[in-house]
């Protein structure tokens, strides 16, 4: 049986809860990737999407400078341990319509596991 933990992108890249989303965002841009952890104290409480970036700013109608993690983020990740078998994972990503969730080993965030890391694991089972 297949985890989620053989699939996840280990070492995922965290923002801190009290960043601006304008060094979120960058920070996006930097590494190449649309969610990220969002940690306080050590600890994941969150996570944030660039969708939530553009949702958040539409409507505040403010400056990405201007606006902090904490205010756009889903303060209720999915997260699951790295044993977690993988068909329950993209069961509940289908089920609930999840982009990323996060994997920890107790409070410790080991890794991301993306719709993007699920659609190249199935193009590579797919391939001829």
């Amino acid at each position: 049986m297949s985890t989620v933990g053989e699939h996840m992108s280990p070492a995922p890249h965290p923002v801190g809860l009290e960043q601006t989303l304008a060094v979120a965002a960058q920070f996006m841009r930097k590494h190449g990737v649309r969610q990220l952890p969002v940690l306080h104290g050590g600890e994941i409480v969150g996570a944030l999407s660039a969708r939530d970036i553009v949702l958040l700013e539409a409507a505040q109608q403010k400056s990405l400078s201007e606006l902090k993690v904490e205010d756009a983020m889903s303060d209720d990740p999915f997260v699951v341990e790295p044993e977690t078998p993988l068909h329950e994972v993209l069961e509940k990503m289908a089920e609930k319509q999840i982009g990323s969730v996060l994997i920890a080993k107790g409070p410790k965030l080991q890794g991301i596991f993306t719709a993007s890391d699920a659609v190249a694991m199935l193009a590579k089972m797919l391939k001829p």
